[in-house]
């Protein structure tokens, strides 16, 4: 107890009879009331110290998390623009080959009625077999503007 402030009187002495001075033992209560006021407050000021060392211990985790997430957000923004680029890109590529699908379709409708309008030309230029094995036959030749004269002879 010394070393933590504390100081005890001496032995009372034969010659005392045993009688302890007033004054000395008022000064032994202050003294223990002043030892139990400092042990609090080291005591306070310790558990202060261990709080404040756990806080920041828990403020360390707790921005190397924000960090981490910081990270993954930033993470999960990029692959999210590209991937809504890439769908941008499909979309347009789908347009155009759908373009390029329509413009097929369309020449070739007027090719086949360019086919279709040149052979019924051709069909009705060109004369009927019955007809003309039938004006063979009497000698007579139908008039056709598609057939040429030199057939008619």
């Amino acid at each position: 107890m010394s070393q933590a402030g504390l100081k005890f009187p001496a032995p009372p002495t034969a010659s005392d009879n045993m009688q302890l001075d007033n004054n000395s033992i008022d000064q032994f209560s202050q003294e223990v009331v002043v030892a139990r006021f400092v042990a609090e407050a080291i005591g306070r000021g310790q558990a202060r110290a261990e709080a404040e060392e756990a806080a920041a211990t828990i403020i360390d985790s707790k921005d190397q998390e924000v960090l981490r997430l910081r990270d993954r957000l930033q993470y999960y923004e990029t692959v999210n623009h590209e991937l809504s680029q890439r769908k941008l890109v499909e979309v347009v590529r789908r347009q155009q080959e759908q373009k390029k699908s329509r413009r097929r379709w369309i020449w070739s409708l007027m090719g086949l009625s360019i086919a279709i309008g040149a052979s019924f030309v051709a069909y009705s230029c060109i004369p009927h077999t019955s007809q003309y094995l039938s004006s063979l036959e009497s000698g007579d030749l139908p008039d056709n503007s598609c057939v040429s004269p030199s057939n008619t002879s």
